[in-house]
């Protein structure tokens, strides 16, 4: 006998996926989705099918489905489950807020650096004002010119240098975070963030 859910679920019938997906996240989130039905078989995978034929790329089956969840001792939750399909992604350790960001840009207080971590050329065509270029790829080779007793702030273009560069000075006992997001830096040093 099953009885509950698993936690997080969002109770769909298989033939009401298809026009659910409307209000499923942006594709662009790659949000994880777990499909499951009672024992595995055909409805779960059918609705499976029409997630990814949707666009979604990270849609998973479980196997065996909720009777396999209970028999290998996994918890069930109880009451009711959710009936819209909500998707909130966790921050990556380190990641800024938007916001926060925002706030340094405009007023960087003393005891924080802003750490452009893009290429020379990019530097070139616009950086925040008082921000310091060091491209991701030579920080190591200039570690000695980031200063310690400071906040470190990295950013790149679309967060994936800025996230490298963090891991890089964590590693060496900055206080370091970086922004998750796109920016566009004009040559005056105004810029606009795009979340991911």
């Amino acid at each position: 006998q099953r009885t509950g859910f698993i936690a997080g679920a969002v109770q769909l019938p298989a033939g009401k996926v298809k026009g659910a997906l409307k209000g499923f996240p942006a594709r662009t989130l790659k949000a994880p989705i777990m499909v499951y039905d009672g024992t595995g078989k055909d409805e779960a995978v059918g609705a499976a099918a029409t997630i990814v034929r949707a666009g979604y790329e990270n849609v998973l089956v479980v196997t065996g489905g909720l009777a396999a969840w209970q028999g290998a001792g996994y918890a069930l939750a109880t009451g009711a489950p959710g009936m819209k399909v909500a998707y909130t992604p966790k921050p990556r350790p380190g990641s800024l807020p938007i916001e926060e960001f925002r706030k340094i840009a405009a007023n960087t207080p003393a005891d924080t650096l802003i750490l452009d971590v893009r290429n020379q050329d990019e530097g070139n065509a616009g950086m925040i004002k008082g921000a310091m270029l060091v491209p991701d790829e030579e920080i190591l080779a200039r570690i000695g010119e980031i200063p310690r007793d400071k906040r470190i702030v990295a950013h790149c273009s679309t967060g994936v240098r800025a996230e490298m560069a963090y891991h890089k000075l964590k590693d060496r006992g900055y206080k370091v975070a970086f922004l998750n997001a796109d920016i566009d830096i004009a040559k005056d040093g105004k810029f606009k963030i795009t979340a991911k």
